[in-house]
């Protein structure tokens, strides 16, 4: 029996040994996981104030103030000039604001600039009745395709140029103004220094802000809205659906648009000549979410933006008659929603706040 005894005895001291051998074991693990290097790997101490004041003060705030005097001119052409010197503006106005669009967060969402200034197509039916009418309430949700550049863009091009619609369309340039004007206001006046202290990549932190509104208008404003959605990507039937293009009633801006849509995403993954986005990837070193990420991702954006030229204006006849290389086109769009959603997001540790119904 004390032999019985004796023998168990043993079995639990070696038992917690082994134990407490594991749980040291276990510690050293972790620890070794938390070590300075391997923190900074992660980019945690990638210099992110750097990145959030290059993205304010030389591309936010410049995209808007751009886009403010663009739309000066174009009241300005509505008020003294001649169809064709508005028709011009409006144009200037619109590849103006591709560069603004991808910054859909802050003073922006709250006033929900981006459906009052692009929500396309028009509902023309409407916008004829608002002439006669004179009744409109820009900003509400029923009035989003009665507004904005696609409004201006079918009463500049289509009807009759008259009065009425010289009043109408200067009313709407003057909205569209003053909306952008808000903006770039609530950007300079205290809005950019919140920004920029917000340096974590939490939900409510600058870069988790800025990636989700650059995401999102990405995937569902450029790839979807500019090419997928005309092309019949997204419809039942699979057929093209011409008449929902961008600047559909000029006829000869919508691949103008979407390629300068496509060098404002470049320019925002770039941070133009400063910090951007490629620098955060390079900073987590020669991983394959790091270096050999920001090397694909620059590829696919030389890739998508070529095969953008290879389309031909009007979009709205392109995509009837040549609707496989249209889906070709998109395809190379898509690939960098997948790149930028999923392998960007990834690899910086910021969580993708919104949802698509369309799938990656």
């Amino acid at each position: 029996m004390n032999v019985d005894q004796d023998l168990n005895k043993t079995r639990k001291n070696w038992g917690s040994l082994m134990g407490l051998q594991f749980f040291l074991f276990f510690i050293l693990v972790v620890f070794a996981g938390c070590n300075p290097d391997d923190q900074e790997a992660n980019g945690d101490s990638f210099d992110r104030e750097a990145f959030l004041v290059n993205t304010a003060d030389n591309l936010i705030i410049p995209a808007y103030q751009d886009a403010v005097v663009a739309a000066e001119d174009l009241c300005s052409a509505l008020y003294d000039g001649t169809l064709e010197e508005a028709r011009a503006a409006l144009k200037e106005c619109s590849m103006k604001w591709q560069a603004a669009a991808p910054f859909d967060f802050g003073p922006a969402i709250n006033r929900g600039l981006l459906t009052t200034t692009n929500t396309h197509p028009c509902d023309t039916i409407e916008i004829e009745e608002d002439i006669l009418n004179g009744n409109l309430v820009p900003g509400l949700p029923t009035t989003l395709d009665r507004t904005g550049l696609p409004a201006l863009d079918y009463l500049l091009h289509k009807g009759e140029w008259n009065a009425d619609r010289l009043l109408h369309a200067s009313y709407l340039a003057g909205y569209l103004h003053d909306e952008l004007q808000a903006v770039l206001d609530s950007w300079v006046d205290g809005y950019r220094d919140d920004f920029v202290s917000r340096t974590g990549t939490d939900i409510g932190s600058g870069v988790g802000m800025m990636l989700n509104a650059f995401n999102r208008t990405y995937e569902g404003n450029v790839r979807k809205g500019k090419l997928g959605l005309p092309a019949g990507v997204f419809s039942f039937s699979g057929n093209p659906k011409p008449h929902v293009v961008e600047a559909y009633h000029a006829g000869d801006w919508s691949i103008e648009l979407l390629d300068e849509a496509m060098s404002a995403t470049e320019r925002i993954y770039m941070g133009g000549d400063g910090v951007g986005l490629d620098d955060y990837l390079q900073f987590l070193g020669d991983v394959s979410y790091g270096t050999e990420l920001d090397a694909e991702i620059k590829a696919q954006l030389a890739a998508a933006q070529a095969a953008v030229l290879t389309l031909e204006d009007p979009l709205s006849d392109f995509v009837v008659e040549n609707q496989p290389a249209a889906i070709d086109v998109y395809s190379e769009l898509q690939s960098l929603v997948i790149l930028f959603k999923v392998d960007m997001m990834s690899a910086l540790g910021v969580i993708v706040t919104y949802q698509d119904t369309d799938g990656d």
